[in-house]
């Protein structure tokens, strides 16, 4: 019964494919097949090109040849097709169904796939038709910078749109308008700024709610002050504040609860770790962070929340990963980075961390990038940012890591909106 099932869809394949009619013929001898559309485009890892390949066939006059068959094999890069065997219509043009790309090997920049197609006959110049696409993956792009450069701040998504939320421009800390990026457009829109200027704060998305957590405020002071954005009616209110008033700390939500992890009361660093519950609008403390540190970035993957990087006391960078169990309110010492790094952007996606960017004491900056798979406890290097620089925001959409603002330290602002693809 499979085979007959087999069978009975191939011919409605080729019946639907084939604009020639039924019969496949080999083209006349001293004809032409030459790329008609498809060729050099670029798409996601795992998603179809947007122009499906074709070819044309033409006689020696240049007209048209009906009714050969094209065979189209996915050569190279780890992509597939679907209608991989068709026949030319009467504008002698055959298109494979789809094309989705692959990316063999995983970490490599390099992510060229090829498309083959064969007409089936003799003497045919051009054939056959190689087509090649780049599969987007361990890559970067640079989309719209936003309206106000700034660093120190925080990014979040809700509803499909990335916010942009406080941070520092030229001037200091100073009100500053959120800014909404919508991906469809490629474009920023201003929205309501917070209630309480202030950088080096975090935030994190419960529902369609974005808590602005702590930071610094006008005065350079640590603040505990919590405000939730509504962005249907673009507004901010304000929530009850942080126990422990601090900046440079990490915020994660994690089974809808938000945490806010170390960061830095005004003269030391911090391991505390407190606990905001939207629903009832209350905070509790949890087991504490056990390396105190500022300059972090937290993440939460796979019910697990990772503290990672930062400084201590001194200000020295760490390349220290704790790993926080809710459910035994309890931390785990993990594999470190492969360097120590503070102010930089950590998200999880897909089972692995993303570290990228910071700075170190001395004042080296970095826009490297190095992936954390927990299953094995190691650390690996990927495709670095393009721009240098420190202090970002970061969120996760639709597979794609945002990284927008930051400082390089050379007194230079920061508005570049740059899309990483793992």
């Amino acid at each position: 019964m499979s085979r007959m099932s087999f069978g009975f869809s191939s011919l409605l394949l080729v019946v639907a494919c084939g604009g020639g009619g039924n019969s496949v013929t080999p083209p006349p001898t001293n004809s032409t097949v030459a790329a008609h559309a498809g060729d050099g485009q670029t798409a996601l890892d795992g998603t179809p090109v947007a122009i499906a390949p074709a070819v044309r066939v033409t006689d020696a006059a240049g007209a048209p040849v009906a009714g050969s068959g094209v065979t189209f094999t996915a050569a190279s890069g780890g992509g597939h097709i679907t209608q991989g065997t068709t026949t030319t219509d009467p504008n002698g043009v055959a298109a494979v169904g789809a094309w989705t790309l692959g990316r063999l090997g995983g970490n490599t920049t390099s992510a060229i796939n090829t498309l083959v197609a064969t007409v089936a006959g003799n003497d045919i110049t051009g054939n056959p038709v190689t087509f090649s696409a780049n599969a987007w993956g361990n890559s970067w792009a640079s989309k719209q910078s936003l309206g106000t450069p700034r660093a120190a701040l925080a990014l979040g998504t809700v509803n499909g749109v990335v916010y942009a939320v406080g941070g520092a421009a030229v001037g200091g800390v100073v009100q500053i308008p959120s800014e909404a990026y919508n991906p469809a457009t490629n474009s920023w829109s201003n929205k309501a700024g917070l209630g309480t200027a202030r950088a080096n704060l975090g935030v994190g998305v419960v529902g369609n709610d974005l808590y602005a957590v702590g930071g610094t405020d006008h005065n350079f002071t640590p603040t505990g002050t919590v405000e939730v954005y509504n962005p249907t009616t673009d507004s901010w209110a304000g929530r009850t504040d942080m126990p422990t008033p601090r900046a440079y700390l990490g915020v994660e939500v994690l089974n809808g609860v938000l945490y806010a992890v170390g960061g830095w009361a005004g003269d030391t660093a911090l391991g505390t770790v407190e606990a905001y519950n939207p629903a009832t609008d209350s905070w509790t403390t949890r087991a504490s962070l056990p390396t105190p540190r500022m300059g972090l970035a937290v993440a939460a993957l796979d019910g697990v929340l990772y503290a990672v990087g930062g400084a201590g006391h001194n200000g020295q960078e760490t390349a220290i990963v704790e790993a926080y169990n809710p459910a035994t309110n309890s931390w785990s010492t993990r594999a470190s980075l492969p360097a120590g790094r503070m102010e930089f952007a950590l998200a999880a996606h897909n089972g692995l961390l993303y570290a990228i960017g910071g700075w170190k004491n001395s004042g080296a900056m970095s826009a490297g990038v190095d992936a954390y798979d927990p299953e094995s406890n190691t650390w690996s290097p990927r495709s670095s940012m393009p721009t240098l620089r420190c202090k970002v925001g970061i969120t996760v959409m639709n597979g794609l890591l945002y990284v927008a603002g930051g400082y390089d330290y050379t007194g230079q602002w920061h508005g570049e909106l740059e899309v990483y693809q793992p």
